[in-house]
This record gives C-alpha cells, sequence and structure tokens, in this order.
C-alpha cells in the first residue's frame, strides 16, 4: 500500500498557512507567503508523481486556537514538524520510485530547514530536535 504521509502534510501545511497569514506581523509576513506558496507548489507537483492520492481535505483543524503573531509562529514550527514526519515517513515507504523518493528527500530538506529558521526565532523553542537527531 502507498504511503501518502508527505503529501498529506504538504496539504495541510498549504492550508496551515493561509490560516496562519492574517495574524502574521511584518517580521514574518514575507516568509509565511513565501511558505504558502513553496508548499502549495510542493503539493501541486507531489500530486503529479503520485497520481492516486486522496485528495487535498477540505478544511483541517488546529490544536489550539490562532490569536497572535506568536500563535502563528508557533503553527508554522508545528506545521514544518509535520512536513518533516510526513516526508520522512513517506520517504521509508518501500513501494517509492527513485523520482519519488529523490522528491520527498527534497520536500524533507525544505521542511527541515523552514523549521529550524522558525525555531531560531523563538527563544528556548520548546520543540523536539531536528528529525534523524
Amino acid at each position: 500500500m502507498t504511503n501518502f504521509d508527505g503529501l498529506r502534510a504538504e496539504h495541510a501545511a498549504a492550508y496551515g498557512y493561509g490560516l496562519i497569514l492574517p495574524l502574521a506581523d511584518s517580521t514574518i509576513n514575507a516568509a509565511c507567503r513565501r511558505m504558502l506558496e513553496q508548499h502549495r507548489s510542493l503539493s501541486d507537483r507531489a500530486q503529479l508523481l503520485w497520481p492516486d492520492a486522496p485528495p487535498a481535505e477540505a478544511g483541517y483543524s488546529t490544536s489550539e486556537p490562532l490569536e497572535t503573531s506568536w500563535d502563528a509562529l508557533i503553527f508554522a514550527v508545528r506545521l514544518e514538524s509535520d512536513a518533516c514526519e510526513g516526508w520522512a515517513s513517506q520517504l521509508a515507504a518501500e513501494d517509492q520510485t527513485e523520482q519519488q523518493r529523490a522528491f520527498a528527500a527534497d520536500a524533507l530538506e525544505k521542511a527541515t530547514v523552514q523549521m529550524a529558521r522558525w525555531r531560531n526565532i523563538i527563544p528556548g523553542a520548546p520543540f523536539s530536535p531536528l528529525p534523524g537527531l
């Protein structure tokens, strides 16, 4: 059975950054816009590589209410962390083609780098270590 965890995480991240943008202050707004576009692009490209994947859900829920720019930043870290987990899971699946593995590895790297960037903004970031550490 094919694993679509990475693609599901991309759908959720694109949706999540759409929720974040109205709350993002001037210090993170441009980065949030870039990440929204990146996740949309990755989602679209991944859908082509995994054509049997289910479509994006109509909506996703957040565990905490998003009310401030700080909430948005914490949520952005969670989106990237979830993308890391999704792509790592998909990368580990045995039934991936070489092209799918390369895509999953690239997407995992992008999410890991962005998660580290977001975490760098948060003093004493109380999050788990980067994937694989």
